[in-house]
């Protein structure tokens, strides 16, 4: 692929053996539009990347941007992904390691927001109620006192 200077992005489409296109739906079941999308909306369906831009073939030097971590439902949600994803790369099983957690503060005020880094690969965000939050840090201040 020849690639202009600028911002693009990549779109899936499914073809069946004809080269016949074929439909594609989100995850509510919706159709998803075949159409170009706007400048605006584009990277916004479930079968688009995200914008990346694209240099002509120089040197140059670009610091990485951190691209926005995946939300997981659960921690085993999480290690089970990043496992597979070992196995896909490495074609050997291991258990994915917990290197960090760290709270992230949240705009709302009934979910909180837990940050997981593993020894390999990007960290994880995992949405936890508030509630649990706190119950977590006051016990962790004053185990004892969870005893009583």
């Amino acid at each position: 692929i020849e690639w202009e200077e600028g911002w693009h992005y990549i779109r899936i489409q499914a073809f069946d053996e004809n080269d016949e296109l074929l439909p594609l739906v989100d995850d509510k079941q919706c159709p998803i539009p075949w159409g170009t999308s706007s400048a605006e909306e584009a990277g916004s369906r479930v079968n688009e990347s995200d914008l990346f831009y694209v240099l002509p073939a120089a040197d140059a030097e670009v610091e990485p941007i951190e691209g926005r971590k995946v939300r997981e439902a659960s921690l085993a949600h999480a290690k089970i992904k990043a496992e597979f994803a070992n196995v896909i790369e490495t074609e050997k099983f291991s258990n994915a390691e917990v290197m960090e957690t760290t709270w992230q503060d949240s705009k709302s005020k009934a979910e909180s927001i837990v940050n997981v880094k593993f020894k390999k690969g990007s960290g994880i965000q995992i949405p936890v109620t508030t509630y649990l939050k706190n119950f977590e840090q006051k016990i962790l201040a004053n185990p004892m006192a969870a005893l009583s």
